[in-house]
């Protein structure tokens, strides 16, 4: 295990922005505290929370875990993360979005990974879980990568990188500047700011390791409304049943074998290939044309994604 930051400061700080959630955000809670590095401080950010989410922090009675309340809803990711990355004390950054969970050595080898000094920032392997309606076995999850358009290990744009799955120095998060309001760019704050982290020269490496578990509200209408089923609950107890990374390995190689043989995905390699570097020189995210095709102009993805949610 790494050796904890000098000067009684954290080794990692993960900062996770949270909005009336708090049926989600317990279990995105509860996945950093059974991480196997202990080192780490959890900052949550309510954007303006009128729920029970304060209470449900408080309820983990962990000293590393802190929330705090903005005074006004800015109704996106930006100014809570911004507000986050401001009270990291941490030699090590990252994030955790409310509806995600971490593996048990997620942290820890991240922070290996980052150590090797390969990279300035590292995007960890994540699985998608799909959504599903009853309690099941590991086995009967429906999990896929979020589909990578190539195999290397480089960041490439034209994919898309949950900052849940980001782990840089905090230093390298200073230097690229904060989040941008979503009213500033056709792709989402996140996207955006990791394209301006590769225009700037960072080193963005892509890890093979599965190390996050993705739950997309996006992908479940209503999300953000607390229901009788939890899925998040469900998959957390998953987590610990034997040989669940294999299982989930295993589902995610036969995900990845159908994905190969769609049209969808032939034509995003396509895409890719023959437009992102020429739109990467252009200073052009590569999925800016399609977001506004998609969902209209600027902040649209993020209107589209709060309807869907709710």
């Amino acid at each position: 295990m790494a050796e904890a930051t000098p000067g009684g400061r954290p080794l990692v700080s993960i900062v996770t922005a949270t909005y009336n959630a708090s049926h989600l955000l317990r279990f995105a809670i509860k996945s950093v505290v059974q991480s196997t590095l202990a080192d780490w401080e959890l900052i949550v950010v309510g954007d303006h929370c009128t729920d029970d989410s304060e209470q449900v922090v408080a309820g983990f009675g962990d000293p590393r875990i802190r929330f705090y309340n903005l005074e006004r809803n800015s109704g996106q990711q930006a100014t809570p993360n911004n507000a986050g990355v401001a009270r990291a004390r941490g030699r090590y950054l990252c994030f955790l979005n409310q509806d995600d969970m971490f593996l048990p050595g997620h942290l820890a080898s991240m922070v290996a990974a980052m150590q090797q000094g390969e990279a300035d920032i590292i995007c960890a392997g994540y699985a998608v879980i799909e959504p599903f309606q009853s309690p099941c076995t590991a086995a009967q999850l429906t999990v896929n990568n979020g589909g990578p358009v190539f195999r290397d290990r480089a960041y490439h744009p034209s994919r898309w990188y949950l900052a849940s799955c980001w782990f840089m120095a905090r230093e390298t998060a200073a230097a690229v500047g904060p989040w941008r309001q979503e009213s500033q760019s056709l792709v989402t704050p996140s996207q955006e700011w990791l394209f301006r982290a590769c225009r700037q020269g960072r080193r963005i490496v892509c890890s093979d390791a599965v190390s996050l578990l993705v739950l997309y509200s996006g992908a479940r209408k209503g999300a953000y409304r607390e229901s009788g089923f939890s899925e998040h609950g469900h998959v957390f107890a998953l987590m610990s049943s034997p040989g669940f990374t294999d299982t989930l390995a295993a589902s995610m190689a036969t995900s990845e074998r159908r994905l190969e043989r769609t049209l969808s995905r032939r034509l995003r390699r396509l895409y890719a290939f023959v437009c992102e570097p020429l739109l990467k020189r252009l200073g052009i995210h590569p999925l800016a044309p399609e977001m506004r095709v998609r969902y209209g102009g600027r902040g649209g993805f993020v209107r589209r994604w709060k309807q869907l949610t709710g």
